[in-house]
C-alpha cells in the first residue's frame, strides 16, 4: 500500500459495504458481518447453484451454466434490499465485483461476448431509479472488459414473484420477455445477469428467449440465491 493510502485510510477510515462498520486498518475486508458464512463455493451444483443440489426438488429449475456468490441471508441480504429498494445503487459496485470474480473462476476457460440482464418495466425503473440488474451487469462487463448488452425487454406487467409458488413463478413469467428489434445477438456467448434467484424461472424464460433469438450459449449468475430449507418452501 502506498504511502497517500497509507495516510487516507488512517483519516478517513474505510467502511464495509454490506454492512456499514468501519474495516479495521490493513484490511481489505470486514470481519464482522460474517459475509463469509453465506458464501457460497465455487464447487456448488451448475444447475441450480446450491451446495447441495436441489434440482428437481419443491420445484427447483435447473440451469445450464448457472452460478452465484452468496445465500440471500443475515447481512447481505439487508443490503441487497437497501440496494433494490432504499435507492443505495452504489452497492452495485462490490456486488458486481463479488459476482465478475465468480464468473472468473467458475468459467475460466469460457470466452463471453457481452452480459445482458434480466429487464423491468419502465414503471419499476421509474419508482426506484434504476433497474439493479442493469447496474450489476454495467459491473461485470466493466471488471470482464466486455461490452454490456441490453438485448430484452418486458412485454408486460406481471405480478411480484415473491410470494407465488414455483408453479405460479413459471406462468407468471411465460412469454413475458423478448429480444429488442434490431438487436444482433446471433452466434454470441452471453452472461445473463440477475440479483436473487429463487426457482429459477425468470432466468430460464429470459435464457429461452436468447437461445431461440440465436445466441450460442447462455450463462447465469446472480448474487444470490434463496436457501432451500424444506419441500412447504415457494420453489
Amino acid at each position: 500500500m502506498k504511502l497517500k493510502e497509507i495516510i487516507k485510510r488512517l483519516l478517513i477510515p474505510s467502511r464495509c459495504d454490506i454492512c456499514g462498520r468501519i474495516i479495521p486498518f490493513m484490511r481489505q475486508s470486514c470481519e464482522k458481518c460474517g459475509i463469509d458464512t453465506v458464501a457460497l463455493s465455487v464447487l456448488a451444483c451448475p444447475d441450480c447453484g446450491h451446495e447441495k443440489c436441489i434440482c428437481n426438488k419443491g420445484g427447483s429449475i435447473g440451469l445450464p451454466h448457472f452460478t452465484a456468490v452468496y445465500y440471500y441471508q443475515g447481512e447481505l441480504k439487508s443490503s441487497l434490499l437497501s440496494f433494490k429498494f432504499s435507492s443505495q445503487s452504489y452497492l452495485y459496485r462490490t456486488f458486481s465485483e463479488a459476482m465478475a470474480k465468480r464468473i472468473r473462476e467458475v468459467f475460466p476457460e469460457t470466452e463471453f461476448d457481452g452480459v445482458c440482464f434480466v429487464p423491468s418495466t419502465k414503471k419499476t425503473e421509474r419508482i426506484r431509479g434504476y433497474n439493479q440488474s442493469e447496474l450489476l451487469a454495467a459491473g461485470i462487463a466493466a471488471a470482464l472488459n466486455i461490452p454490456t448488452v441490453s438485448c430484452l425487454e418486458k412485454t408486460r406487467d406481471n405480478y411480484y414473484q415473491k410470494d407465488l409458488t414455483a408453479e405460479e413463478r413459471r406462468m407468471n413469467v411465460k412469454d413475458c420477455f423478448r429480444v429488442k428489434r434490431d438487436c444482433v445477438i446471433e452466434g454470441r456467448t452471453l452472461i445473463l445477469c440477475d440479483d436473487i434467484k429463487t426457482t429459477g424461472a425468470t432466468l430460464r424464460e429470459c435464457s429461452g428467449v436468447l437461445l431461440k433469438a440465436g445466441v450460442r450459449d447462455v450463462y447465469c449468475i446472480c448474487l444470490a440465491i434463496t436457501p432451500y430449507l424444506n419441500a412447504s418452501d415457494p420453489f
